[in-house]
């Protein structure tokens, strides 16, 4: 009797052992074979505080992204962080507009400057009505030009828009105004000469125009760089906000028609978008004392260079791009400054 309960305890705790064995091996195999969950992680809103914060440890303006497609809709994304649409609404930038108590826009730059101009007419439509263009210094012919290029170190013409906000109850109407230059002045004349100093804009849009300049040696760029920058703060009031916006590439590749001629051309033995380059760096190094304080209301944005670095298809003569390009940038531009806003970042 005591051999016969011996061996059912033998087999029962064999039967014990071995059902532990295959509960252990099942878990375990399941804990194997479990494929692992990626941990996803949503990119902040791009702020201008933001970029503050990437200059203070990269020490140059943001960089890095991608081309992607969104509803038909190019648009860019950056590593650093997200916008929320492709395009910002026509009245969302409206809204954000009037709301920030925006007035009066000054966007400066050369002829691609001009495209961001009307880039901005463009994102509102039927709703912007043009008011005629005023020419500096009796108007635009050669005598004038030469003129204001030999007094004021740049060319200055005066085109205006007048846009009519109407979000709400209440409307606003903002000015929108173009100031062409294709060098950068010496001193603060030309700049001054505008308009008187309480009418000077809210926000200021300043397109650096290295395409024109690449043809001056570099530390002669640096000079006029420094002397615009100062020439800037003397005549802007404090509560102006600035933003300076680096100059895109050019494409070789590109050239065609009348640029044809200036195809592989080279400036400081550098072609035109290695140069660029190279000013573009200057411009960040002379920039970055005003980029790294939170108290100033002096902003860059995101390195318009490596922006288009693969956006040679979208050049129409190696130089100027098509408008998608300045719809893009522009676009981008006024959702870092509603998010900005929005945010109280400012």
């Amino acid at each position: 009797m005591s051999r016969l309960l011996g061996l059912l305890l033998l087999v029962s705790t064999i039967g014990v052992s071995y059902l532990l064995f295959l509960m252990y091996n099942e878990t375990y195999t399941h804990l194997q074979i479990e494929p692992t969950k990626p941990v996803t992680s949503v990119k902040p809103l791009c702020t201008f505080a933001l970029f503050r914060r990437y200059n203070a440890e990269h020490h140059y303006f943001p960089r890095g992204g991608k081309w992607t497609t969104t509803s038909g809709v190019s648009h860019y994304d950056p590593e650093l962080c997200r916008f929320t649409h492709p395009r910002i609404s026509r009245s969302t930038l409206g809204k954000c507009l009037m709301e920030s108590r925006v007035h009066h826009v000054s966007l400066s730059g050369d002829s691609s400057g001009i495209r961001n101009q009307q880039a901005i007419w463009r994102s509102f439509g039927t709703n912007c009505k043009n008011v005629g263009a005023i020419c500096i210094r009796n108007g635009v012919d050669r005598g004038a030009i030469n003129e204001m290029k030999s007094t004021f170190g740049f060319l200055m013409i005066h085109m205006r828009k007048r846009c009519q906000l109407k979000p709400g109850i209440k409307n606003q109407t903002v000015y929108f105004e173009q100031i062409l230059h294709i060098v950068m002045p010496l001193n603060a004349t030309g700049i001054d000469a505008l308009r008187p100093a309480q009418c000077y804009p809210d926000l200021f849009l300043i397109f650096m125009p290295f395409f024109h300049v690449k043809v001056e040696p570099l530390n002669t760029i640096r000079t006029r760089i420094r002397m615009f920058m100062r020439a800037i703060k003397r005549v802007v009031p404090q509560s102006a906000k600035i933003f300076y916006f680096n100059t895109y590439s050019e494409f070789e590749s590109a050239r065609r028609g009348k640029s044809l001629p200036f195809r592989g051309l080279r400036y400081d033995n550098m072609l035109a978008a290695e140069k660029i380059l190279k000013m573009n760096d200057i411009l960040y190094s002379e920039l970055e004392k005003d980029l790294l304080n939170t108290s100033s209301k002096t902003y860059g944005f995101i390195d318009l260079f490596n922006v288009s670095s693969d956006r040679a298809s979208w050049s129409t003569d190696g130089i100027h791009m098509i408008a998608k390009w300045h719809d893009t940038i522009m676009s981008m531009f006024w959702q870092t400054y509603c998010n900005s806003f929005y945010l109280n970042e400012f």
